[in-house]
């Protein structure tokens, strides 16, 4: 994942990976240059796409100090964490 230093040529896309399945930590990167957002640090609109994956809680780690907690609750999802301004 680190290894991707530039968009995707089709853009806006997200790309994730397991950092560890088993406790629902994955680690997603979000990319939209053509929106003004080479890459979004914090996307919760791509989080809320993750929770449909697996039906369970999950942690999403994004770029540096930004991760987002999804908890899915019967039709709906909770979606919130922190942010680290840097």
């Amino acid at each position: 994942m680190e290894a991707l230093l530039e968009s995707p040529p089709d853009e806006p896309v997200q790309v994730w990976a397991w950092i560890d399945e088993a406790a629902g930590l994955i680690h997603a990167r979000q990319f939209a240059p053509s929106e003004g957002k080479p890459e979004d640090e914090a996307c919760g609109s791509a989080c809320m796409a993750l929770s449909t994956l697996p039906a369970r809680p999950l942690t999403v780690v994004h770029g540096r100090g930004s991760a987002i907690r999804v908890r899915p609750r019967d039709t709906e999802v909770d979606l919130g964490d922190a942010c680290m301004i840097d």
